[in-house]
């Protein structure tokens, strides 16, 4: 049993804990994952704290024992601390705590391009409309009050005199309302249980405990920590995942899950990689075994990446179907790097039935392990008839065209995409080739651009048909751009983009759902045309 006597709940305000932060007396052990949360969550977590909502508690470690820590917390650097004091490691809470560190202490000079990592640190609160907001490489409205300046007095005041000077006719009100928010994040309170004395492996026994009682602590944390080593060889699994994933970066798979590369790693490490026993997996993996896994995952997942750029044409982790089928492919090439032809172009029809059929979806724990053993024995030669026999079993449940899609996040429109990419889209001004991956990072949910706008349409605005992946110009519409291709280059860069000549010239007519009507039976018949391909119609 865990002697309870040296476990301390505590209630503290926000004030309190970033002291301690500031001090350096409270600190990020190495083995922890690193900043991963998304710009939506940091502006949820400020949303919480205004209107009153708890956060969840934070499990912190206070000991005399010294263990390797991060230099700094969030954005910002911490000072080290001399001698033998007691010092603070945070085991659960981490991504808040460097959010609020980071956005409540950031310097007034910290920088804001178009760079996420920059601008992410900088939250505002819109006084008007009472959201919180990022403000991305532009200069924030006037009413814009920055959550920083809640703790620094003079910036505080230097914000209420830019609002008097630019908001002439509700200066006192905005006033009044960042004096509101300021007073609530720093009179909120957190809970926190604080681990008092004991060693590191006390420490993660109570970390793992919490974790089997539903804690938000990930099975790539926990096996980290259960494997943590002070040995300055040893790299701790979070360092190896970000290893990875920075090398992951020239095939813009570098935003993978960091489960699908935790589990990558256990496979190299021939764990099962679908069950929950972490404890008695971490016990059973030394730093060294670690070390060596991490290696071989790392050059597996790099030519499955590869393989992806190229073979498929898949621009980059954004459009990838389903996270299994990078787990996968992964194992293929860590048992055969460099694969024959007639391997590579199976592998290919392996992509298309995974994605259109239900082979991944219905799947459980058990048929995933199956799936892996299946995919090793393919790759040793054990089974390349059967495997590539067993593909024909699984239905391709729908056409790669959908009827309608409006968000990046669903599958099915992801599928449809690779398959456009497939005719190699072509620049509307240059006739080269689009970058996909560049247009996707910058546009997000807008990428996939509407050509015409829904009060034109009787069918659905949604549908594929009436959608486009284009390098977008400037003070232009999607329609302008279409009708300004260079004749020269009409018939080639339309037919990139599956829009026949016929639908173009209804475009040019203005008829909306004629284009539509011939864009469909258009995409249906290469799409017929590719999946014979591959034998699978």
């Amino acid at each position: 049993m865990i002697n309870t006597s040296i476990i301390k709940p505590e209630v503290i305000h926000i004030d309190d804990l970033l002291e301690e932060i500031a001090s350096g007396k409270l600190r990020i052990p190495k083995f922890q994952r690193p900043f991963v949360w998304e710009p939506s969550d940091m502006l949820d977590l400020f949303d919480s704290l205004y209107n009153g909502y708890p956060i969840g508690s934070l499990l912190l470690w206070e000991t005399a024992e010294k263990i390797t820590s991060g230099s700094k917390v969030g954005a910002i650097e911490i000072p080290d601390i001399e001698g033998d004091g007691v010092i603070t490691y945070i085991l659960d809470g981490q991504q808040r705590l460097a959010t609020l560190y980071s956005c409540l202490k950031l310097a007034h000079d910290f920088p804001c391009s178009r760079d996420v990592a920059e601008w992410q640190w900088w939250i505002w609160f819109d006084l008007r409309k009472e959201t919180f907001v990022h403000v991305k490489n532009e200069k924030p409205q006037p009413w814009f009050f920055p959550v920083r300046a809640c703790y620094q007095t003079t910036d505080f005041l230097a914000q209420a005199r830019h609002i008097e000077a630019e908001c002439k006719k509700d200066a006192l009100q905005l006033i009044e309302k960042a004096e509101q928010i300021s007073q609530k994040l720093r009179s909120y309170k957190i809970t926190i249980t604080r681990v008092k004395g004991s060693n590191l492996e006390h420490a993660v026994d109570i970390f793992s405990r919490l974790n089997r009682k539903g804690k938000k602590i990930t099975p790539d944390q926990m096996v980290s920590a259960l494997v943590y080593s002070e040995n300055e060889n040893h790299h701790s699994l979070a360092e190896y995942i970000d290893e990875i994933l920075e090398n992951l970066t020239p095939y813009h798979f570098n935003n993978i899950n960091r489960m699908t590369i935790f589990r990558a790693i256990m496979a190299a490490d021939n764990k099962k990689i679908y069950k929950s026993d972490w404890e008695n997996i971490a016990k059973k993996m030394s730093p060294d075994t670690l070390s060596t896994a991490a290696k071989n995952a790392k050059a597996s997942l790099q030519n499955a990446a590869a393989f992806m750029n190229t073979e498929i044409g898949l621009a980059g982790d954004q459009l990838l179907p389903y996270s299994n089928q990078f787990l996968l492919l992964n194992e293929f090439f860590r048992y055969s790097p460099t694969p024959a032809r007639a391997e590579i172009d199976i592998l290919k029809k392996w992509f298309w039935v995974s994605s259109l059929s239900d082979y991944l979806i219905s799947m459980n724990t058990t048929q995933l392990n199956k799936a892996l053993k299946d995919m090793q024995q393919f790759a040793t030669h054990q089974n390349q008839d059967a495997f590539e026999t067993n593909l024909r079993k699984h239905t391709i449940r729908t056409p790669l065209f959908p009827k309608e899609h409006s968000s990046l996040n669903s599958s099915r429109l992801r599928i449809f995409l690779i398959f456009m990419l497939t005719k190699h889209p072509l620049n509307t001004e240059t006739g080269q080739p689009i970058d996909a991956y560049k247009i996707l990072s910058e546009n997000g949910k807008n990428a996939f651009a509407y050509i015409f706008p829904s009060s034109q349409l009787k069918t659905p605005h949604s549908s594929p048909a009436n959608r486009i992946l284009i390098d977008r110009v400037p003070q232009k519409s999607i329609i302008e751009q279409l009708l300004d291709i260079p004749t020269t280059l009409q018939e080639k860069i339309l037919l990139s983009h599956g829009i026949p000549l016929a639908a173009y010239q209804a475009l040019k007519d203005n008829d909306a759902e004629l284009f539509i009507t011939l864009r469909i039976e258009h995409l249906q018949e290469i799409e017929g045309q590719f999946l014979k391909t591959f034998g699978l119609c």
